[in-house]
C-alpha cells in the first residue's frame, strides 16, 4: 500500500475514533448531555475516562487526519495553484495542531468556570484557531486542483462549509444559556468530519483506480 492509500485509510479512521471516544466517555456519564453540553467537557480535568476523549479523540483524530493532509503535500505542489495548495496544507496543520492542543490542555468542570485555569485558558485558545479554521478548510483543499472537478463534491463542499459556519454561529449565541449548545456543535464536527471521511475515501478510490489502470 504506497503513502496515498495509507494516507487516505488515516483520514477515514480520523473520524471513527473520534466517533468511538465521544460515545464510549459519554457513555459511562448518565448525566452527560449532547443537546446541552461541549464535546470538550468529556475530556475536561478529572473527569471519568476522560483520558479517552483526548487521547482517542482528540489527539487520535488530529494525528491521523495530520498524516492525511501531509500525504496529499506532493499532489498540491503539482496542482493547479501550488500557491493555495502550500497556503491549505499550513492551515489543515494548524487546525491539527489546534485539535490536539485541546486534547493536551483539557478544559475545566462544565468548560466555562468563573475563573478559569491555565489548562483552561489554553484549551480556549486552540479552540480559538479551531473556529477562526475549521469552517475554510473544505474550500481550500478543494480549490487545490488536486480532485476531480466534479460538479456534486463542488456543491456539496460548500454546503459543508456553510452548514458549519451556520451551525458554529448559532452555537456560540447558545453558549450562556447552554440551550442546544451540544447539539450545534454536533452538526459543526459531524459535517465537517464527515466531510474529512468523504475526501479521503475519494482520495483512496481515486488511487485504487491508478493502480488497476
Amino acid at each position: 500500500m504506497n503513502r496515498h492509500k495509507l494516507g487516505a485509510v488515516a483520514g477515514m479512521a480520523a473520524p471513527v475514533s473520534f466517533l468511538l471516544a465521544v460515545l464510549f466517555v459519554a457513555a459511562s456519564r448518565p448525566e452527560y448531555s449532547h443537546y446541552t453540553q461541549f464535546i470538550s467537557e468529556l475530556g475536561e480535568t478529572n473527569g471519568t475516562h476522560s483520558w479517552v476523549m483526548n487521547v482517542f479523540g482528540f489527539g487520535a483524530f488530529s494525528i491521523l487526519t495530520a498524516i492525511f493532509f501531509i500525504s496529499r503535500a506532493d499532489t498540491l505542489a503539482e496542482s493547479e495553484h501550488p500557491l493555495s495548495g502550500r497556503v491549505a496544507l499550513v492551515l489543515s496543520l494548524m487546525f491539527c495542531l489546534g485539535v490536539f492542543a485541546a486534547g493536551v490542555f483539557s478544559c475545566d468542570t462544565t468548560c466555562t468556570p468563573e475563573v478559569a485555569t491555565v489548562s483552561q485558558q489554553l484549551h480556549n485558545f486552540a479552540s480559538l484557531v479551531l473556529v477562526v479554521l475549521i469552517a475554510a478548510i473544505p474550500v481550500w483543499v478543494y480549490h487545490l486542483g488536486a480532485l476531480s472537478h466534479d460538479q456534486g463534491y463542488w456543491w456539496y463542499s460548500r454546503v459543508t462549509t456553510i452548514a458549519a459556519a451556520l451551525a458554529l454561529v448559532m452555537m456560540i449565541g447558545s453558549i450562556e444559556d447552554r440551550d442546544g449548545t451540544g447539539m450545534y456543535q454536533r452538526v459543526l464536527v459531524a459535517s465537517l468530519w464527515l466531510w474529512i471521511a468523504l475526501f479521503a475515501w475519494r482520495v483512496y478510490r481515486a488511487d485504487a483506480g491508478r493502480g488497476n489502470s
